[in-house]
């Protein structure tokens, strides 16, 4: 069982569009913490979810979230995936290759054990071309 903890966040809406999902229709409220609580509400579903079994934690969208992955990181030892959803894929293509390996190397030092993202052949290709 591997949890999502989603931040209710403009950057996680055109998912949250296309499966009808937003709190403000009233679905899957549970689901999707609310920003300003995050730091505190993540760290308590965190818990709980691993007390329940879960095997890892995937924090979603992660752009906006950093603070709370690092905060995740230091509080669980579990493994972390950072999700970036397509909410955050314009702004990480206009980051270009370069910028989207920074990001995805500051993902990782922030706590991440796996990321998962629109940006993975990019920043594969370029670090296979830098390291070349």
């Amino acid at each position: 069982m591997t949890p999502n903890l989603t931040l209710h966040t403009v950057l996680y809406g055109p998912f949250k569009e296309l499966m009808k999902t937003n709190p403000a229709a009233g679905n899957r409220r549970g689901l999707q913490l609310e920003p300003g609580r995050a730091d505190r509400d993540t760290l308590v579903q965190a818990h709980q979810w691993i007390e329940e079994g879960a095997d890892s934690l995937t924090l979603q969208p992660v752009m906006a979230a950093v603070d709370v992955l690092t905060r995740l990181r230091d509080s669980q030892n579990v493994p972390l995936v950072a999700y970036s959803t397509a909410g955050e894929w314009p702004a990480l293509r206009a980051l270009g290759t370069e910028g989207m390996t920074e990001y995805t190397a500051m993902l990782k030092r922030a706590g991440a054990d796996s990321i998962l993202t629109f940006a993975a052949e990019w920043v594969a290709t370029h670090l296979e071309d830098t390291r070349g």
